[in-house]
C-alpha cells in the first residue's frame, strides 16, 4: 500500500477529529406541534393500508360471503300493519256527563301515560290470548314453526313447551305514531296472508278486551252510585231536619237572623254615634274644669278670680251683675271726694255695693257649679251608652254564632242534597252508557297482505357486511401493526430512537444455506446496478453530506445484536466509496466472530489483533483486495482478551496512523449488546452508524442499543436499515421520498 496520496477537500486537520462535541451529532427530530404532538402523515396512514390491502379485501370478501349465506338461509319475513285510533275518551253522543269512568285526566301527562298504558295492553297476553283461542294458533304448527317436525313425539313436545302467546309477542309490535293519537300494530310472519289476517285481529281483540273492560267499570261504577244514592237520600232528610229544627228553637222562621243582625247593627251604629259626642262634651268639660283650678291657683288673692274664665264672664246674669257693681264702683269714686266715710249717701252706696259683690260671688258660684254638675251628667251618660253597646254587641255576637250554626246546618243540606242529584244523574247515565256501548278505540286501517318480503333486507345486510369487512380489515391491519415491535419504517424509526436514518438496504436474498465469500457477498462490485448496490451509494452519499461540517473519516459500523448484517454492509458500502475514489481501509475489529475476511476471500493468518498484541507494522498486514481503492485489516487469530486489546492505547494510536493513509476507514465491530468491545470502540472513532435488520431488530433492541452508546458519549450518525424487502411499502415510500419514484427502480 502507498502511504502518500492527497487528501479529499473534507478532510478535517488531525486535532479536529480528537474532538466530538455532543452538539455537533445532536439531531433535530420531525417537526411537533404545540401540544407536543407528532403531525399526522396522512400519507403514511394510506401507505399502512395500502401495504396489507388483501387483508382488509379477505375480510370484506368474507363478511359478504357470510352476509350472502345469511341472505339464502333467512326465512322470508312479511310485515303488515293495521292502524288504530286511541281518544282518551269515548265519543259523547248524549251529551257531556255519559263518561261514567274516567280512564285518563285531561292534562298532558295523564294522557301520554294513558296512551303509554294502552300501548301496554294491545302486547299483553289477556289481549293475545284472545287472538290465539280466535285463529287456533295454539294448533297451527307452521305458526309455531314446527311444520318441518316430523316425528310426532317430538313435534308434541315441543307443542307443550311452545307458548303460542309470546310466538306472538315476539311477531307483533306496538308504534305510536309521534304527535297523533294513531297508533300502528304491525306483525311480522312467513306468510303475508296470515300476518294480516293477525294484525286485523288483534285490533279486533283490543277492541273487543278495551270495551269490555270499559262496560265492566261502568256496571261496577253503576252499582257503587245506587248504593250511595240510598245513603245520601237518608243523610239528605237527616240535614233538611235540623236546619228545621234549629230556625224553630230560635225563633227565625217568620224573621230572618240577617234582619236581625240588621237592626242590632243599626242601634249599635247610632249609639256609637251617640257615644262619640258625649265622650267629646266631657272632654270639652274636664279641660274647662281644669282651667278653674289652674285660675283658681293663680289668683288666690284676686275675689274675682272667676271672672277671668271666658263661660263665667260670658254668663248674662254674671255680666249684668259685674257691670252694675262697676258703675257703683263709679259712683263710690265719685262721691267719696266729697262726703267722708260716715256720710250716709256713701254708706248706703257702699252697702248696696256690698250686696252686689255677694251676687256676684253667688252667681259665679252657680256657674262653676252648673259646669261640675253638666260633667258629672256627661260622664253618667256616657257610661249608660257603652253598657247598652256592650249588650248589643254580645247580642250581635250571639246572633253571629247562629248565624254560622244556621249555615253550617244550610251548607250541609245543600251539599246532601247536590250530591244527591249528581249521584242520581251519573247513575242515569251510567245506564244509558250501559246501553250505548260507547268504545274510544276505532280502528282506521285495516292490515293487507304486504307485497314483498321486509326481511331479510338485502342491500342493508350487504352494506353493513361491506362496512363490517372494510372497519374490520382496517383494525386488524392497525392492530398487527401495533404489535409489531421490529424496525421498519424510516419516519418511525427516527421518531422512535432520535436519530436519523441513513439509509434503507435492500435484502439480498441470498439461497438458504450458500457460504460466505466474495462471489455471493460484494453485491456493489459484482452487480453495481442492482437495487442494493444503489442503496448503498445512497447510503455513501448521505454519510458525505453528514460528513460536509466535520468529516468523519472513522466509522464504526454495529448492530443491536448478531446476524443483523452489518458486517455485510459495511464492505459493501466500503465498496461503494472506494468506487467514489476514495482510498477505503476495512478493519475488522470483531475479536470473537469475525467474518470480513470470508467476505473479502482474504487470509485471517494475520490481522488487527497482530498489531495489537506484537510489534508487527501495519504495513505489513493490511491487505489488499480486488477491488480498487480498497484494503483490509482483518481480524486475526481471535485472542483470549478482546475488550483489553482494544482499549489499549495502541489500538488508538493505530487509528491515528492509518487515518494519515486513508481517505475513509470502515471499522466493523461486534454487536453492543453482545460485549463491550462496541463500547470502546466507539470511544476511538469519529461517528458511529449501528446497523438494525427490518422486522428483526426490535425496538427495545435498538433503544437498548442507542442508550449504551450514548452512556459512552459515542458519536451517533444513524441507523442504518438492513435487509429491507423490496416489494415493502417501506422500501417503496423510502425510495419514493428520496428520489420522487426515480432512482433505485431504475437501478
Amino acid at each position: 500500500m502507498g502511504t502518500g496520496g492527497i487528501r479529499p477537500f473534507f478532510d478535517p486537520p488531525q486535532g479536529e477529529r480528537q474532538m466530538r462535541p455532543e452538539a455537533e451529532h445532536r439531531w433535530d427530530p420531525p417537526s411537533r406541534d404545540a401540544e407536543g404532538m407528532v403531525e399526522i402523515d396522512l400519507r403514511e396512514q394510506l401507505r399502512l393500508l395500502q401495504k396489507r390491502v388483501w387483508w382488509i379485501v379477505g375480510a370484506v370478501g368474507a363478511t359478504l360471503a357470510l352476509a350472502v349465506l345469511y341472505l339464502i338461509v333467512s326465512p322470508r319475513i312479511y310485515q303488515a300493519t293495521a292502524s288504530i285510533i286511541i281518544e282518551p275518551e269515548a265519543p259523547r253522543v248524549l251529551g257531556e256527563n255519559t263518561e261514567i269512568v274516567d280512564f285518563v285526566g285531561s292534562d298532558y301527562w295523564s294522557n301520554k301515560e294513558f296512551l303509554e298504558t294502552q300501548y301496554k295492553v294491545i302486547s299483553s297476553r289477556e289481549v293475545l290470548r284472545r287472538v290465539v283461542e280466535k285463529k287456533g294458533l295454539d294448533r297451527d304448527l307452521d305458526f309455531l314453526g314446527l311444520a318441518k317436525v316430523r316425528d310426532p313425539e317430538r313435534r308434541l313436545e315441543l307443542l307443550e313447551r311452545i307458548d303460542p302467546v309470546e310466538v306472538l309477542q315476539d311477531r307483533m309490535r306496538v308504534e305510536p305514531v309521534k304527535n297523533s293519537q294513531l297508533t300502528r300494530i304491525v306483525v311480522e310472519d312467513t306468510d303475508p296472508e296470515r300476518a294480516a289476517d293477525l294484525a286485523n285481529t288483534i285490533v279486533e281483540a283490543y277492541v273487543e278486551s278495551n270495551l269490555d273492560r270499559r262496560l265492566e267499570g261502568t256496571r261496577a261504577a253503576s252499582q257503587w252510585l245506587a248504593d250511595q244514592m240510598l245513603d245520601l237520600k237518608t243523610k239528605l232528610e237527616s240535614s233538611e231536619l235540623a236546619l228545621y229544627t234549629f230556625r224553630r228553637d230560635n225563633d227565625i222562621l217568620s224573621t230572618s237572623l240577617e234582619d236581625r243582625q240588621n237592626i242590632v247593627a243599626n242601634r249599635i251604629a247610632a249609639l256609637s254615634s251617640s257615644l262619640t259626642e258625649l265622650m267629646a262634651r266631657r272632654v270639652q268639660l274636664e279641660a274647662a274644669l281644669s282651667e278653674v283650678e289652674r285660675v283658681r291657683k293663680a289668683h288666690p288673692d284676686d275675689e274675682f278670680w272667676a271672672l277671668k274664665l271666658r263661660r263665667v264672664a260670658e254668663s248674662p246674669m254674671v255680666a249684668d251683675l259685674r257691670k252694675r257693681y262697676v258703675e257703683l264702683e263709679n259712683q263710690l269714686a265719685a262721691i267719696s271726694e266729697r262726703y267722708l266715710e260716715k256720710h250716709p249717701e256713701r254708706v248706703a252706696l257702699e252697702e248696696r255695693m256690698q250686696t252686689l259683690r255677694r251676687q256676684l260671688h253667688r252667681e259665679i258660684e252657680n256657674v262653676l257649679s252648673g259646669m261640675r254638675s253638666e260633667h258629672r251628667e256627661v260622664a253618667e251618660t256616657e257610661r249608660q251608652l257603652e253598657q247598652m253597646i256592650a249588650g248589643l254587641k254580645q247580642e250581635a255576637f250571639e246572633l253571629n254564632k247562629k248565624e254560622i250554626d244556621q249555615r253550617r246546618l244550610q251548607r250541609e243540606q245543600e251539599n246532601n242534597e247536590r250530591l244527591y242529584n249528581l249521584v242520581l244523574a251519573r247513575l242515569k247515565d251510567a245506564d244509558l252508557a250501559v246501553m250505548l256501548r260507547t268504545n274510544n278505540v276505532r280502528l282506521l286501517d285495516a292490515a293487507v297482505p304486504p307485497p314483498s318480503p321486509v326481511k331479510p333486507r338485502v342491500p342493508l345486510v350487504l352494506a353493513l357486511s361491506m362496512m363490517l369487512g372494510l372497519f374490520g380489515g382496517v383494525g386488524l391491519v392497525y392492530l398487527v401493526e401495533l404489535l409489531d415491535n421490529t424496525i421498519r419504517d424510516e419516519e418511525e424509526t427516527e421518531q422512535l430512537l432520535q436519530v436519523p436514518v441513513v439509509g434503507m438496504l435492500p435484502a439480498l436474498g441470498f439461497p438458504k444455506g450458500s457460504e460466505r465469500g466474495p462471489d455471493r457477498d460484494l453485491v456493489v462490485h459484482l452487480n453495481p446496478n442492482s437495487p442494493y448496490a444503489e442503496a448503498c451509494r445512497t447510503v455513501r452519499t448521505n454519510l458525505l453530506f453528514m460528513s460536509a461540517g466535520k468529516p468523519q473519516r472513522i466509522v464504526q459500523f454495529t448492530s443491536p445484536g448478531p446476524l443483523e448484517g452489518k458486517s455485510t454492509s459495511c464492505v459493501n458500502l466500503a465498496i461503494a466509496m472506494a468506487q467514489n475514489g476514495q482510498r477505503v481501509l476495512v478493519i475488522d475489529a470483531d475479536l470473537r466472530r469475525p467474518v470480513v475476511h470470508r467476505i473479502l476471500g482474504v487470509s485471517n493468518e494475520r490481522g488487527l489483533s497482530t498489531l495489537l498484541a506484537t510489534d508487527a507494522r501495519w504495513e505489513e498486514v493490511v491487505q489488499s483486495t480486488a477491488i480498487e481503492g480498497l484494503s483490509v485489516l482483518p481480524s486475526g487469530p481471535i485472542p483470549p482478551n478482546p475488550v483489553e486489546l482494544l482499549h489499549a492505547e495502541k489500538f488508538r494510536k493505530l487509528l491515528e496512523e492509518l487515518s494519515r493513509h486513508f481517505d475513509r476507514i470502515l471499522v466493523d465491530s461486534p454487536p453492543v449488546v453482545a460485549a463491550a468491545d462496541a463500547a470502546v470502540i466507539s470511544s476511538l472513532v469519529d461517528g458511529v452508524v449501528f446497523v438494525a435488520r427490518y422486522k428483526k431488530t426490535t425496538k427495545e433492541m435498538a433503544r437498548r442499543t442507542l442508550r449504551s452508546l450514548e452512556d459512552v458519549n459515542a458519536p451517533i450518525l444513524g441507523v442504518l436499515i438492513n435487509a429491507v424487502d423490496l416489494k415493502s411499502q417501506e422500501y417503496s415510500y423510502y425510495t419514493y421520498k428520496r428520489y420522487g419514484g426515480y432512482g433505485a427502480g431504475a437501478a
